[in-house]
């Protein structure tokens, strides 16, 4: 606060030291400086703190998509053929064969026990077998967006959900086998088991090489920024009480209280 007391001076210089009002329009600036300045400094320190709470987001949320797409491409490249030898053409063990249904199975499990409402997990397709997976409007803008810039890998960043802000980690899934078409093409073609359980109305129609759903992790943010904001108002108060303090110290060490002279009565003549 060194540039205060050039103006303090200035002004008891120029006014003799000694009148109320030269005090008071002091203190006055004083203030407002003091409130403007403890409104930057809690601003930055807000918005340092909202980047920071984004890329802790970040990471957790790429460290979870990547531990989904490992899970899935071991349940596709490994397991799932292991499992179809061992079963026959009529049996039917959704947790066991299909890798959407041991995905969303093995979050559930991990999201209880690692605070399932600051994270989610979303196998979003506008054309489910299983309703429960339709995506949302969001989630659908997000599909539309792998469907027109069909080299996209990813996409990632802050997302309104729930009414609350979230960072999110997509990935599109492609038709890539054939072998997908014989569950997800033509209805009469599909398992008689598929159809008694999940119907013939939607599921269907896929084509080969086509964007037909996306993998979307949410990482909830409500955390950290309601901390940085409760953090940004401790920082406005600390700050602007240090100010006061400034100016008290100011005022008791710069301000001239020695007692003025008396005027002869003269001088009023």
């Amino acid at each position: 606060m060194g540039w205060i007391s050039p103006i303090l001076a200035l002004e008891l210089k120029l006014c003799g030291g000694r009148t109320m009002k030269t005090y008071g329009r002091f203190i006055i600036i004083f203030l407002i400086l003091a409130v403007l300045s403890s409104l930057m400094i809690s601003g930055l320190g807000y918005w340092s703190s909202k980047g920071r709470a984004v890329e802790h987001a970040r990471v957790k949320a790429e460290m979870l998509h990547n531990y989904l797409s490992a899970s899935m491409s071991f349940f596709k490249n490994h397991q799932r053929s292991a499992v179809m030898e061992l079963l026959g053409k009529e049996d039917f063990y959704p947790e066991l064969m299909l890798g959407f249904m041991v995905t969303r199975m093995t979050w559930d499990i991990f999201a209880k026990k690692n605070g399932g409402d600051l994270v989610d997990f979303s196998q979003a397709t506008n054309n489910p077998l299983n309703e429960s997976n339709r995506a949302i409007e969001s989630e659908a803008k997000i599909i539309s967006t792998f469907l027109e810039n069909p080299s996209l890998p990813k996409q990632a960043g802050i997302i309104e959900r729930n009414g609350e802000q979230h960072y999110f980690v997509a990935t599109p899934v492609r038709v890539w086998n054939e072998k997908c078409l014989q569950c997800h093409g033509d209805p009469d073609d599909a398992p008689r088991f598929q159809t008694e359980m999940y119907g013939t109305e939607h599921g269907y129609g896929w084509v080969l090489e086509d964007v037909v759903s996306s993998t979307i992790v949410y990482v909830s943010m409500k955390t950290e920024l309601h901390t940085a904001w409760i953090d940004a108002i401790k920082t406005f108060f600390i700050s602007f009480i240090s100010l006061l303090i400034t100016l008290g110290l100011l005022l008791f060490f710069l301000v001239d209280r020695t007692p003025a002279a008396i005027p002869d009565e003269e001088t009023y003549y």
